[in-house]
């Protein structure tokens, strides 16, 4: 009932890092848990800051593997919006939803100026529930989720985090390209 208790925020970070995400390899559930287990990792943004030095010392991390771990995070840090989007966790938007919306706005020429994952929030937040109802394949359900997430100030506060923390996005280069 708690939509920020621990289990949903680690379901929330798998469902993030996994392969359809963000893709970071060697992130995994157990990794998730352990992280947040000892209050290294509490939102999307906090794998962004891990450092080698935060992993080193936890159980199941040599050097090596902190830094290898490390790599493929700094590696994640530039996405495809449209993984990105999926990244999120808006309910009822996945990986063909989440093209759909990002493919529309590109087309629509609303994606120029984005490059981080607070500009993605400023271009979401402008739309009307009306704007992504126009857009085919874009139902109801759809268009209150993307609008109720990007108005949450705690998900504003993450876009900003993101930001902060080196995210920037990669957009799709032209009509027909998906971005991924």
């Amino acid at each position: 009932s708690n939509p920020r208790c621990f289990a949903v925020e680690k379901e929330h970070l798998i469902h993030a890092v996994s392969k359809k995400g963000l893709d970071i390899p060697g992130l995994g559930e157990k990794i998730i848990e352990q992280l947040m287990n000892e209050g290294l990792v509490k939102d999307m943004a906090d794998i962004f800051g891990l450092t080698a030095g935060d992993l080193a010392p936890l159980e199941r991390f040599a050097e090596k593997s902190a830094t290898k771990l490390t790599d493929a995070i700094v590696k994640a840090k530039n996405v495809s919006a449209i993984k990105f989007l999926f990244a999120l966790g808006i309910r009822h938007v996945g990986e063909e939803t989440a093209e759909l919306l990002i493919s529309h706005l590109a087309e629509m020429s609303l994606l120029k100026k984005v490059k981080t994952p607070e500009d993605l929030g400023e271009v979401f937040t402008a739309l009307t529930e009306e704007d992504l109802l126009n857009i085919k394949g874009i139902g109801e359900m759809v268009a209150e989720s993307v609008q109720e997430w990007f108005a949450d100030s705690k998900n504003k506060e993450l876009l900003e985090l993101l930001t902060e923390e080196g995210v920037k996005l990669v957009l799709p280069l032209n009509k027909g390209v998906a971005g991924h």
